[in-house]
């Protein structure tokens, strides 16, 4: 969605609006690296959406130990990057 309404920001201030953006992602995962259960093996955040029932087709994501790890490392290398 950030990314959509980056095309409505002026060209002077698209810089410090990826910054902004990429710092809120990162602080959104740090939300999520404290609210995980590391006494639950199984997945976690789970979203699921029967997207068309009758093809089998559905929008399905969850996140476990490692994945998490992996979330909050991209969004702080983003951000790292867009600073540098």
């Amino acid at each position: 969605m950030a990314g959509l309404l980056g095309f409505l920001v002026a060209k002077e201030s698209i810089r410090a609006y990826g910054i902004s953006v990429s710092v809120i992602e990162f602080c959104l995962s740090l939300i999520l690296w404290i609210g995980f259960d590391s006494t639950n093996a199984g997945y976690q955040f789970v979203e699921y959406y029967a997207f068309i029932p009758s093809y089998g087709m559905s929008y399905y994501l969850d996140v476990d130990g490692i994945s998490l790890f992996l979330v909050v490392l991209s969004t702080f290398i983003t951000m790292i990057a867009l600073l540098v």
